[in-house]
């Protein structure tokens, strides 16, 4: 089964839906993805929401370790 099966998108960020889905995809929790990234999961969840954006570093790990697309980290 897909994310998108089991899951509505609501209005959330691009990004948020994002990590969503990439943590989905590799059976991670978001505390699981907060460690894996090296943030707390309170940050995690800001994230998520769409309530922060990613700092330089935080965004070149989105890419390398969650692989989400550059374009999408940036919001363009």
């Amino acid at each position: 089964m897909d994310w998108e099966d089991e899951n509505v998108i609501l209005d959330e960020s691009a990004l948020g839906n994002a990590i969503k889905k990439s943590l989905f995809e590799k059976n991670l929790t978001q505390k699981a993805g907060a460690e894996l990234l090296g943030i707390s999961p309170s940050r995690m969840s800001d994230l998520v929401h769409g309530r922060m954006e990613p700092s330089y570093r935080l965004s070149r790990a989105l890419c390398k370790k969650l692989d989400i697309p550059p374009a999408v980290v940036l919001g363009v």
